[in-house]
């Protein structure tokens, strides 16, 4: 998502040659979250990193809600993808992970 992996080398590789590429995401972005890091007083009990505290205001919430349109139901499941601007190990070579005491 953030950098380009082996696809989009490709890619690039082939508009560097004259060679015309078409995508088109549609990921609606408007309605996504995005936000700068913001350290809450929680650790993430795994690795000891702090969670996120997505409150804006003086109050700390490591939870982001959402809300689905029609209410709670049972029979309907969602998937979420969540990317951080990381590198991936597949471009970088690299494990990198992010933790704030």
């Amino acid at each position: 998502m953030f950098q380009d992996g082996i696809i989009a080398q490709a890619v690039d590789t082939v508009k560097t040659s004259g060679v015309a590429y078409f995508s088109s995401a549609a990921n609606s972005g408007r309605k996504s979250y995005a936000s700068t890091y913001s350290p809450s007083s929680q650790l993430e009990p795994t690795y000891g990193g702090r969670l996120h505290d997505f409150d804006p205001g003086a109050a700390e919430d490591v939870y982001q809600t959402i809300a689905l349109p029609g209410g709670p139901d049972p029979g309907i499941t969602t998937a979420i993808s969540f990317q951080w601007d990381e590198p991936y190990f597949s471009v970088s070579g690299s494990n990198i992970y992010l933790i704030i005491p």
